[in-house]
């Protein structure tokens, strides 16, 4: 939701601006009643187009500028048809300052969303690595700790699954503190030797639990980072083996490294080429539909969605995730708007 409400904002943007660039001296070539007809009608565009970003971020304080536009809009045009031209003038670009309020709001919204998502992925990933350090430890403590901090991100998420942004964040980074505090008191307990060990056999389970992932996966880059790992993982080995502990815990950090993120580049060309099946199965299915529907509109953009994915498939096979991402988002937009079109 939160691509797509991005990109149909630029979209919006863009058409707005191209509005707002009619040539101030048309306006003054014109007659009166002309020219109130032409900035009521680029204020119902601009209102449209305010109507589709709002419907699609859900924002309460955007639906509110909206709605206020809108009556500001219908206003304007009873005093135009009454033959009040100053005072409906002045109405409805105060109905298009709220419609761009709107749009701005919903932007914001937006934005808002990203950081809080951002906030609660982040204290998930620490509740994760603590989960696993704690598997050496029998404190009760410790525990009590780690579970207060667990229910307080899965309250934190269900306050972000009802849009209530603030609490979610607030509650998520309590989490993520009291993860952090835990986390030093972890290290601060367990000596060298015990925590190198721990260190061994975290990067061992990592690196089965990716190797599945690795087995599917065709990316070089990954298979390049994987190879990185277990080197640096055997170098570990023998400085810890001559007592060298710190240069061993530097070479686990760095296997660490690599194998997290060969297992993150497989997930993502596993991701985008599911979802590039996804959509061709989809588009398949709602073919036949758009043509009946008789918009010429929607059969272009269906159009325009296959030629995108025709696009994505082979990026897609070969790993080019960043020319593989972009054509499968762009499918995946011009669908939608194909089947709004068509009413399905």
């Amino acid at each position: 939701m939160t691509k797509k409400s991005r990109e149909i904002f630029i979209f919006a943007v863009l058409g707005i601006f191209l509005l707002l660039l009619v040539p101030r001296i048309s306006f003054a070539q014109m007659g009166d009643g002309q020219r109130l007809q032409e900035m009521l009608s680029m204020t119902d565009d601009i209102i449209s187009r305010a109507n589709e970003i709002v419907a699609n971020c859900q924002n309460l304080r955007g639906t509110e500028l909206l709605n206020a536009a809108k009556s500001l809009q219908n206003l304007a045009q009873q005093q135009a048809n009454t033959g009040n031209s100053g005072v409906s003038l002045q109405l409805t670009r105060q109905a298009r300052n709220k419609a761009l309020e709107a749009i701005k709001a919903c932007q914001q919204a937006e934005e808002n969303e990203g950081i809080v998502i951002q906030q609660l992925e982040r204290t998930d990933q620490l509740l994760e690595r603590i989960a696993e350090a704690m598997r050496e430890f029998d404190d009760r403590n410790f525990t009590s700790v780690f579970n207060t901090a667990k229910d307080n991100q899965r309250q934190a998420w269900e306050f972000y699954r009802n849009r209530q942004y603030l609490p979610a964040l607030k509650l998520s980074r309590q989490a993520e503190k009291t993860m952090q505090k835990l986390a030093e008191k972890l290290r601060s307990g367990t000596n060298d030797e015990n925590r190198i060990q721990h260190q061994f056999r975290q990067f061992e389970a990592n690196r089965e639990r990716i190797r599945e992932n690795l087995s599917g996966c065709s990316d070089e880059q990954a298979f390049n980072l994987a190879r990185q790992a277990q080197e640096a993982y055997n170098n570990a080995v023998d400085f810890a083996s001559n007592g060298e502990n710190e240069r061993a815990e530097s070479s686990l950090r760095l296997a660490q490294k690599f194998i997290q993120e060969a297992g993150e580049l497989c997930a993502q060309s596993g991701s985008l080429f599911r979802m590039l099946e996804h959509l061709k199965n989809e588009a398949e299915l709602v073919a036949d539909d758009i043509r009946a529907s008789g918009n010429e509109r929607a059969v272009e953009l269906y159009r325009e969605a296959l030629g995108y994915l025709d696009k994505a498939e082979q990026p897609c096979q070969e790993n080019q995730t960043e020319i593989c991402a972009a054509n499968v988002r762009a499918a995946q937009l011009s669908l939608q708007k194909a089947k709004r079109l068509a009413g399905i």
